[in-house]
């Protein structure tokens, strides 16, 4: 009975193998994640950054499209066939999408700047500070 619905189950050498693997990776990410903990959180506040403005641009356009089908329905049921309204429509679901956007992750970039200043100002009061003789 190795196999269950025609795939092969591992063996326990094999299993205990994939197993010992798996916490190898787990326990070198930990040592790295501890050792290089200042690198790592910085890489991944400037992926999170990155990320946040690819979403903004991308919902800037998925409303503008919305606006410009929108004002398409909306004009063909008025038995209208100018191209105006759809420019409008983009417009209009392009700047609405950007403005509810971009106030939903002004929240991450202050966070992000408090952190850095905060960074700043302790670097700072450490450096003038007068050192104690231990």
């Amino acid at each position: 009975m190795n196999s269950l619905f025609g795939v092969e189950l591992p063996t326990p050498v094999n299993f205990a193998i994939a197993f010992a693997l798996v916490l190898v990776v787990i326990a070198l990410v930990l040592i790295f994640s501890i050792v290089l903990r200042t690198v790592l959180r910085r890489v991944i506040v400037r992926i999170a950054e990155v990320m946040a403005l690819f979403l903004i641009l991308t919902s800037t356009l998925a409303g503008g499209l919305w606006g410009m089908s929108y004002a398409y329905v909306f004009a063909r049921l008025q038995d209208r066939s100018e191209s105006w309204p759809a420019v409008l429509g983009f417009a209009f679901g392009a700047l609405s999408a950007f403005i509810v956007s971009a106030i939903a992750f002004a929240v991450l970039f202050i966070m992000i700047d408090i952190a850095e200043n905060t960074r700043k100002t302790v670097s700072f009061f450490e450096r003038m500070s007068p050192v104690e003789p231990a």
